[in-house]
């Protein structure tokens, strides 16, 4: 493929892109949940390192701050989030914007999840062995900040 950057070759060349990728996210996110919700609400299920569990997270990453107030929580998690969708519109093409919209996805994410639900929690449910226990959004967001993080690190393009 001689002459064809990775962008072209990944088919990640248009500024719909990163919303795009962000909407499946947020979508797959939201089915696994439910289905998380449905599933494993009396049960758990494990399978090689992973195990499988409901857990409210009334905290933000790893239970962190699960004591403060939801308004506070909610309050941070909407700033982040807005930062990081203006920030979306001055991504790159290619590698970054796919990491971009893993990002934003996942944090609308979970932000619906504590904006939305009445008891103002996130539902995690994939354990990771005895360490935490998490969603398909954070599973987004770590890609997302990879991706972007080893451009930055390279040097290379992350923003136009």
């Amino acid at each position: 493929m001689r002459g064809l950057s990775s962008s072209t070759t990944l088919g990640l060349t248009t500024p719909s892109t990163p919303w795009g990728v962000a909407i499946a996210t947020l979508l797959t996110d939201a089915v696994t949940k439910r289905v998380a919700q449905d599933v494993w609400s009396l049960s758990r299920t494990s399978w090689g390192p992973f195990r499988f569990e409901l857990v409210e997270n009334r905290g933000v990453s790893f239970s962190w701050l699960s004591g403060a107030p939801p308004v506070l929580l909610g309050t941070l998690a909407v700033v982040v989030v807005a930062v990081v969708v203006v920030l979306g519109f001055f991504v790159a093409s290619g590698a970054p914007s796919l990491g971009w919209g893993l990002l934003v996805g996942g944090a609308v994410g979970n932000i619906a999840d504590r904006v939305g639900l009445s008891t103002h929690h996130v539902v995690d449910f994939i354990g990771y062995g005895n360490l935490f226990v998490g969603n398909v959004a954070d599973i987004a967001i770590a890609l997302g900040v990879s991706v972007l993080g080893v451009r930055a690190l390279r040097r290379q393009a992350v923003w136009r």
